[in-house]
């Protein structure tokens, strides 16, 4: 799958990401690309897969018990982050 990276793609949530770390993200992303109002978003990224709009970002400390909201379909991020479990 193809990542490119676009910080004007505009999301809304469709899952929550659970048990992901930050630093895994960055793993699979690398550094946040995207600035968000920091009153409510810490880190952030959007980016096309395969020309498929995603984003994944952390709302309100919720990356702090690794829980992330994310856009995009559910196959995109189970491909991308093996073994995620989406609700």
């Amino acid at each position: 799958m193809i990542i490119k990276m676009d910080s004007n793609i505009a999301s809304s949530k469709t899952y929550t990401l659970h048990g992901v770390s930050k630093e895994e993200l960055e793993d699979t992303f690398g550094p946040p690309n995207v600035r968000d109002d920091p009153y409510k978003v810490r880190w952030s990224w959007a980016f096309y897969a395969d020309r498929i709009p995603c984003a994944v970002w952390d709302w309100k400390g919720s990356a702090d018990d690794q829980e992330w909201s994310v856009y995009g379909p559910k196959e995109v991020w189970e491909y991308l982050i093996p073994g995620c479990v989406l609700t």
